[in-house]
């Protein structure tokens, strides 16, 4: 019915059906060299260190709370601006929310916010790797309602951290489950290394992707790593897809079907579908106002897509809580409550 979503799956397929399930020796096609990439990345240390960077993180079960990760196959599809209203949206709905900026070196949740906060993630994280690390520590409150582990931006050691310290840094995750019902991870954008270990750390994994066709096709690439990567271990996160800026269901879901369809015939596997975000010219406006959407046009038509896809969350991971805030009344009424309770939701920038 589009011609993107058109032309981005015909773009799929015609790669896909040259890779198959392995990756050939022909790199012309762009999508060819991103998969082999990503292949590569989740092959790194294969062997006796195979899975060593989640290993301690999945023994432990971070104990019982579910963990999101937020990712992307190209960057540009609003992931950071969902990570960020997701994260209050469920907050709304009562739950303890903590979101780790993990797009290492390249962070920006705290400018969607209107925070500058005085210590990032980088403080943590020893230039050597190793040792025993506290998120918690360098956790600020967010506007909405959440807390933040900011990320660091421009800093080279955090953009290139060896394996040892991305494991530390999953194992540190923990230091957040005491005071958190669920985690979320805004990662990178691609599929190397610096986004794959923290996906494969989550319970499920938000592929973000718009009708437009490189991301289409970039979507299917993060799906076939994702997908690679759990036939050699033991413990992945269910794929899911979010379908943002799509003019209606109807391309919605016609962006996940193909890329469902194509997945199916390659793979083996398909991902689901969560939700999606309509296109709302009120997102532009709050980001440029440095105010999350969801606080600034709760009633828009991308903050009520968001609530749904808070609810959704919370079904699936949350069940009882979700039974709890049904009790409780509708989540958009308690975010109006907050924001009209915090001065109509001017948001402060933090020293």
């Amino acid at each position: 019915m589009n011609t993107g979503v058109d032309g981005g799956v015909d773009h799929v397929a015609a790669s896909a059906s040259r890779i198959g399930p392995a990756v050939g020796a022909d790199q012309a096609s762009r999508l060819r060299a991103l998969v082999g990439q990503a292949g590569n990345a989740g092959q790194v240390g294969a062997g006796a260190a195979r899975g060593d960077e989640v290993s301690a993180w999945r023994r432990a079960g971070h104990a019982g709370v579910p963990v999101v990760a937020i990712t992307s196959g190209k960057g540009g599809v609003g992931k950071t601006n969902l990570a960020v209203n997701l994260s209050i949206a469920l907050a709304a709905r009562g739950a303890r929310v903590t979101l780790v900026d993990a797009d290492l070196g390249m962070a920006n949740t705290d400018v969607l916010l209107g925070l500058s906060p005085s210590r990032r993630i980088d403080a943590v994280v020893g230039s050597s790797g190793g040792g025993s690390w506290s998120l918690a520590g360098v956790c600020v409150e967010a506007p909405g309602g959440f807390r933040l582990v900011p990320g660091s931006a421009g800093v080279a050691r955090m953009a290139n951290l060896p394996r040892e310290s991305r494991a530390a840094m999953i194992d540190a995750l923990s230091t957040l489950s005491a005071s958190s019902d669920v985690v979320l991870i805004d990662t990178g954008a691609g599929a190397h290394a610096g986004v794959t270990s923290f996906v494969r750390a989550a319970d499920v994994a938000l592929v973000v992707v718009t009708p437009e066709p490189t991301s289409i096709a970039d979507a299917y690439a993060m799906v076939k790593c994702l997908t690679d990567a759990g036939r050699m271990r033991e413990a992945m996160p269910r794929v899911m897809l979010v379908v943002n800026q799509a003019v209606d269901e109807e391309e919605a879901r016609g962006v996940h079907a193909r890329i469902a369809a194509v997945s199916a015939r390659f793979l083996g596997a398909e991902p689901g579908m969560l939700g999606w975000v309509p296109s709302d010219a009120g997102v532009g406006r709050a980001v440029r106002a440095r105010v999350p959407f969801v606080m600034r046009e709760p009633r828009g038509a991308a903050g009520l897509a968001v609530g749904r896809l808070a609810g959704a969350i919370e079904e699936r991971l949350m069940p009882c809580r979700a039974e709890h805030v049904a009790n409780r009344g509708g989540w958009l009424a308690r975010l109006v409550r907050w924001y009209e309770g915090n001065g109509g939701g001017a948001v402060g920038m933090a020293r």
